[in-house]
């Protein structure tokens, strides 16, 4: 009799473990205002925004409109945007899901990388819908939910 109820209990342990770890996720696996972005270097928010910043201080010299003149060149060749174009379409994107706030995740975390934010929205789109916005996003590497880590799946 012991014998078959260890048997039972191993079956029922098995079967408990295999369903836990090939379940989906689902919408408790993530926060549902919040999604994760990592940006392609050198082209993060902030970082944009310094750039901006930066080329309006080289506008108010003769010298500095040369610089920007033959900077703009340089971009054009290299068919890149100018920085205000980016920081602009990041700024709108922002607007669109209700971003509230953006925090760094994990400055000094060499395993997350560099310009990995977590963006905490007002909820007025969804999860996938905002991922699908900054996925679309040529300045992002990519975008995902923000998952709540779990120990135990139960």
């Amino acid at each position: 009799m012991r014998r078959y109820f260890l048997v039972l209990m191993i079956l029922l342990l098995g079967i408990s473990l295999f369903l836990a770890a090939s379940r989906s996720a689902t919408a408790a696996d993530f926060v549902l205002d919040e999604i994760v972005v990592k940006y392609k270097d050198n082209l993060a928010p902030q970082e944009l925004a310094l750039q901006v910043a930066s080329r309006q201080t080289l506008k108010k010299s003769f010298l500095g409109r040369i610089q920007l003149f033959w900077g703009d060149l340089k971009l054009t060749f290299a068919r890149q945007e100018k920085p205000e174009i980016r920081l602009s379409r990041l700024q709108s994107v922002d607007q669109e899901v209700g971003a509230l706030d953006k925090q760094k995740l994990l400055e000094t975390s060499e395993a997350a990388g560099k310009n990995v934010y977590v963006i905490k929205t007002d909820g007025s789109k969804s999860v996938e819908q905002m991922v699908n916005l900054y996925e679309a996003l040529p300045e992002v590497e990519y975008a995902e939910p923000s998952k709540i880590l779990q120990l135990y799946p139960y």
